[in-house]
């Protein structure tokens, strides 16, 4: 079905997709990221932006107390981590003719995850008054 839809799309074509839950969302960064996926030739740009804490001292809960490393590692010093970065949809684009190639979360190997500041991800009743009071 998907590749039915895309076969009305040629290479130049691309979507922007615009989630609802970045009320804050400015239009300057929308066109930061048009400019970045036409002038780079991309096939598909999501954002990225700083991870507060760094996931490689996060466990997963496993109950009694117990915890399993969510990245696996034997680090003893910070300094030796990776560098690490939030996914966030603030904004999508891709083209529709490799929209078959992204997972669920539409990315892959090739995808240009593009830089922005501390955006607020409305996804709870909490975020939504933090909106509201601003």
């Amino acid at each position: 079905m998907i590749t039915d839809f895309c076969s009305n799309f040629d290479s130049s074509d691309f979507i922007v997709m615009l989630y609802l839950t970045y009320p804050n969302r400015k239009w300057e960064d929308i066109e930061r990221a048009i400019k970045n996926f036409q002038e780079k030739e991309l096939s598909s740009l999501l954002c990225r932006k700083e991870v507060k804490q760094t996931p490689y001292l996060m466990m997963f809960d496993v109950g009694n107390g117990a915890g399993e490393q969510v990245i696996k590692h034997n680090f003893s010093r910070r300094q030796d981590y990776r560098e690490c970065f939030e996914v966030s949809h603030y904004i999508s684009i891709f083209s529709p003719l490799v929209l078959d190639g992204l997972n669920n979360d539409l990315y892959n190997e090739h995808t240009y995850f593009m830089e922005i500041d501390e955006v607020l991800d409305v996804d709870t009743e909490e975020d939504m008054k933090c909106i509201l009071r601003s």
